[in-house]
């Protein structure tokens, strides 16, 4: 490595560990007024069974499209590779309703 190399490394470092003692901990910054949306993509699974929630939840990180009626997950399908189709969302949907021709 060469001498400006190591120079610039150490000058980086240097900065960054200015910038952390002057912020602290970084698990207690604290932000501006943020606020959690009220979106069913952005609560708990306890609170969509408090409140009963019905709908279609996107969960991003179990990686599912979950189908909630009354407060429960009645049906799930994955969104790993991209978002199901419409006929496998009609699929899950008359299985789950019992919408048959």
């Amino acid at each position: 490595m060469s001498e400006d190399t190591k120079t610039t490394k150490q000058k980086l470092e240097q900065q960054f560990l200015r910038k952390f003692i002057s912020m602290g901990d970084p698990g207690n910054i604290q932000t501006e007024q943020f606020k959690r949306p009220d979106h069913a993509d952005f609560k708990l699974a306890t609170e969509l069974q408090k409140e009963e929630f019905s709908g279609w939840r996107h969960n991003k990180i179990g990686g599912e499209l979950e189908l909630w009626v009354n407060g429960k997950i009645k049906g799930t399908l994955s969104t790993v590779g991209g978002m199901p189709t419409q006929e496998a969302i009609h699929a899950l949907m008359a299985k789950e309703f019992g919408l048959y021709e």
